[in-house]
């Protein structure tokens, strides 16, 4: 039997217009999603931006939804954006300054920057204090990576 698991990445929409719209149907969505692999018997990765756990973590009927779907053996996830990757999620342990102008040579305006990893672990912390899996990119240095993780 082949080994494989089913990674669903969940987008910051990171200082994009309508964020909290995006993130409302797109949880929707993951609901759907997630109905649909239980059915199957199918366990899926659920990876969260911190952008993802401060909208989770602020609606109790969510929170129950992400329990429900945790033991029902669900993985709830850290997904990690850095300054280097198209979609930034804001947090870094490079200086505000270096993150922005690193982003400058992605964007003609960057996005905001948020925070340090450490700040990022605290928010996911909120939807899974004991996540010890992420999805983070292959970096040239270490700080882009939280070291609760690596």
């Amino acid at each position: 039997m082949p080994h494989y698991f089913l990674a669903i990445h969940n987008e910051p929409f990171h200082d994009t217009p309508m964020q909290q719209e995006k993130l409302e149907s797109s949880f929707v969505l993951l609901g759907q999603m997630v109905e649909q692999a239980s059915k199957y018997h199918i366990k899926l990765i659920l990876i969260f931006t911190a952008q993802w756990a401060e909208f989770i973590a602020s609606d109790p009927e969510k929170m129950v939804e992400l329990a429900s779907w945790q033991q029902n053996g669900h993985e709830i996830a850290a997904n990690h954006r850095s300054i280097y990757h198209g979609g930034w999620d804001g947090y870094t342990n490079y200086t505000e300054e270096i993150a922005i102008n690193e982003r400058l040579q992605y964007k003609n305006k960057p996005e905001v920057y948020l925070g340090t990893l450490t700040d990022y672990m605290d928010i996911l912390k909120k939807i899974n204090p004991e996540s010890h899996s992420s999805c983070i990119n292959n970096e040239i240095d270490k700080h882009t990576l939280t070291y609760e993780i690596i």
